[in-house]
C-alpha cells in the first residue's frame, strides 16, 4: 500500500482489501475519499490520484488488482469533480490499471449522471460488490432512480 503525504490522509484513505477466506480472494486497493469533491477539493483530488499512481507504479510493476474509489462519504460532487474522475480513470487505464467506483450516496450519482460521466464507470453501492463484480458492465446504475 503506498504512503500518502499527511496532507493527502485528510482527503482519502487508502487500505488493501481482503473479500475473505476463499482459494483465491479478490484483493483491492481501496481509496476512500473522506470529503465532499467540489471547487475546493477536485485540484487536491486529482494531485493526491496522480501521486497514488506514480507509488503504484514506481517500480515498473502494474498491480493486478483493481483500485476501487469508495465515495461512500461524498455527499456533494461538483461537475469538475466528474471530470476528475474521467480523467483519474484514463490515467489508471494508461497504466494498466482497473478502476472501479463506490457511489452509494445520490449526490455522486446524479453528478455522474448529469455529466454523462456515468457510462465511462463500472459503479457499485459496496466495496464488497465493486470486488465480487466480474459479470457488471460499465455504466450499469448502482442507485437504479437515475
Amino acid at each position: 500500500m503506498p504512503d500518502l503525504p499527511s496532507t493527502a490522509m485528510l482527503m482519502v484513505c487508502t487500505s488493501e482489501y481482503d473479500a475473505g477466506a476463499t482459494a483465491t480472494p479478490p484483493t483491492a486497493l481501496v481509496v476512500e475519499v473522506l470529503v465532499d469533491l467540489d471547487l475546493n477539493t477536485t485540484d487536491s483530488f486529482r494531485r493526491v490520484f496522480a501521486a497514488l499512481l506514480g507509488d503504484l507504479t514506481a517500480d515498473g510493476q502494474v498491480p493486478a488488482d483493481p483500485i476501487v474509489l469508495d465515495l461512500s462519504r461524498v455527499e456533494f460532487m461538483s461537475i469538475d469533480a466528474a471530470s476528475a474522475l474521467v480523467d483519474a480513470k484514463d490515467a489508471a487505464a494508461r497504466e494498466g490499471l482497473e478502476l472501479r467506483l463506490v457511489t452509494a450516496t445520490r449526490g455522486v450519482e446524479h453528478a455522474l449522471a448529469a455529466t454523462g460521466a456515468r457510462r465511462s464507470f463500472d459503479c457499485h453501492p459496496t466495496v464488497g460488490s465493486a470486488l465480487a463484480c466480474g459479470s457488471r458492465e460499465p455504466g450499469a446504475l448502482a442507485d437504479r432512480s437515475y
